[in-house]
């Protein structure tokens, strides 16, 4: 059997032998939307060539949203001509009707693979991590495949804003030959796409603040999360470790990240300065864009030792000690969370959710409540069609219920022999649509804004914490006093707006900072006092 050293463990499931005229060898990946084959593309005079194909899972192959998707995906990738970015050779169709995409097959691993063997090795008496030099090579190939697909513009126009939004340690392939390549544009986005994704995030560990909150990303997101993977070879521990749960997504809307310097006190200076700025919470304090972030990784090699045969020959190499070809890794579970745009009263299934796994994992609502959760709601409003759409669930009759209904007169009747409605009951029918229309507006705000428990956070005031070296001072907002000296909490309102905060100590120079309250979710302010200059005597003179 033919390893996929790349993905790891082979999948043993019944697999067609062809696609058009792609030969099937083996299934080694699946995900939440596609699963991956090893393949050979055949030739004349006895031509053959290991290819991956990726084709839609059976389950959605039918679904036109799902079909354009892997269209666009397979746009993208071929405007996509680049050393350091895993090319695509065809999209076909199967007999059957199925799309397919033809990519380049790296014979390597990918860096998840090789940061897991490197733990464990480290777990047992070895390097805790590679070396900085191999680490910085790896960021700086990286992050020219990143800057070319930044760069990238339509003939005589200006750039298509195109952003990965899902660069992670699996998505990083690493050939046996020393090369580093970019891969899966499959959640990609053009600045001028009107997405068929509308909430599609990748790996939760290491997307930026304003992913996670659902707010319109541009290329400084990758500079996030080139940061985030950097972060994770350079001190040997993850950036966060976060699971998708609705805590986990606040956290990562926060920007607030650990100093670098807490797991590894004697990283290179450089190497600090490097992750401190791509790392910033406000996307306008990072590189501006990866060919920044490329210089910097350079300069920062300049201060680190370095192997005398290069870091590609160092990574071959570690990647045969380490990883040699055949060996297994272990399976990981898809990470990636796609909804799509539902037609308001299609019946659909609505995907994997950490919301909703969230609220399937809330304690069951007493038997006979009519109350849902309300995520679960909004998903209902979707998937059921208007005329039983929230419609209660019947109860069982009780004894005294169906005496009841016995010995009750029977119902007034006009003419026509017809029982005259209730009143409530045309309530009822007339507030319908407006329970599926707020419904529908919720969910859309979950989709189209931000997950609802970041947004009930931001909703809710919060507290800032203004603290100032020498503490005891006076603390302004916006130019008015407020209770309490420092360390003090002022409890505020997340708006729109520019703040200026303030502190005031006697001896010392007034100390400001100026932020926003709706940037982030925990809010801080820490202001240096600087003690006022003497003023000299006056001479006598």
């Amino acid at each position: 059997m033919i390893r996929t050293p790349v993905m790891g463990i082979p999948i043993s499931s019944p697999l067609p032998k062809r696609l058009g005229h792609y030969e099937l060898l083996e299934r080694f990946a699946v995900g939440d939307m596609a699963e991956l084959f090893l393949g050979h593309a055949r030739g004349e005079e006895g031509f053959a060539k290991l290819v991956v194909i990726k084709r839609l899972l059976p389950s959605l192959a039918a679904d036109s949203r799902f079909v354009q998707m892997l269209q666009i995906e397979a746009r993208i990738h071929a405007s996509l001509s680049h050393k350091n970015i895993v090319q695509i050779h065809d999209l076909g169709m199967s007999a059957e009707g199925e799309y397919f995409i033809v990519l380049e097959y790296v014979d390597g691993r990918d860096l998840a693979a090789l940061i897991e063997r490197d733990a464990k090795v480290g777990r047992n008496g070895g390097p805790k991590r590679m070396s900085d030099a191999l680490a910085l090579f790896i960021m700086a190939e990286v992050a020219e495949g990143v800057h070319f697909a930044h760069e990238l513009r339509a003939e005589g126009e200006s750039p298509l804003g195109l952003v990965h939004r899902d660069i992670s340690p699996s998505n990083i392939l690493l050939s046996y030959a020393g090369e580093v390549k970019l891969s899966d544009f499959g959640v990609a986005k053009r600045g001028g796409d009107s997405s068929l994704v509308t909430s599609l995030k990748g790996e939760l560990g290491y997307i930026s603040p304003e992913q996670a909150r659902g707010a319109t990303v541009d290329r400084r997101s990758d500079i996030f999360s080139l940061g985030a993977v950097a972060f994770e070879l350079c001190t040997g521990m993850p950036l966060r470790i976060l699971t998708g749960s609705p805590d986990d997504y606040l956290k990562a809307a926060s920007g607030i990240v650990p100093p670098a310097t807490r797991y590894r006190p004697d990283l290179p200076p450089a190497i600090e300065r490097l992750l401190a700025s791509a790392l910033a919470p406000d996307p306008r304090d990072r590189f501006p864009d990866a060919r920044k972030f490329l210089e910097a990784c350079r300069e920062a090699m300049t201060s680190v030792p370095r192997p005398p045969e290069g870091e590609a020959a160092e990574l071959r190499a570690l990647l045969a000690r380490l990883l040699p070809p055949g060996t297994r890794s272990r399976a990981k579970t898809p990470k990636k969370f796609i909804s799509l745009v539902p037609n308001l009263w299609e019946d659909i299934t609505v995907p994997d959710s950490p919301l909703l796994d969230h609220a399937q994992g809330a304690p069951p609502a007493p038997t006979g409540s009519s109350e849902a959760p309300p995520l679960r709601l909004a998903a209902l409003a979707l998937a059921t069609p208007p005329a039983t759409a929230f419609a209660p669930a019947a109860r069982p009759a009780t004894p005294a219920a169906v005496h009841a209904a016995s010995s009750a007169p029977a119902p007034a009747r006009q003419a026509g022999g017809v029982a005259r409605a209730k009143p409530t009951h045309r309530l009822a029918w007339a507030a319908l649509p407006f329970l599926v229309l707020a419904a529908s507006a919720l969910l859309s705000f979950h989709i189209y804004v931000m997950p609802l428990p970041v947004a009930l956070t931001y909703l809710r005031p919060a507290l800032l914490l203004v603290d100032s070296e020498p503490k005891d001072a006076q603390v302004y907002v916006d130019g008015q006093p407020v209770v309490g000296r420092t360390p003090a909490a002022v409890e505020v309102k997340r708006d729109h707006a520019q703040h200026v905060v303030e502190v005031r100590k006697h001896g010392f120079l007034p100390a400001r900072q100026e932020m926003r309250y709706d940037r982030e979710v925990r809010l801080e302010a820490s202001l240096k006092l600087l003690a006022e200059p003497l003023h000299p005597a006056p001479s006598d003179k």
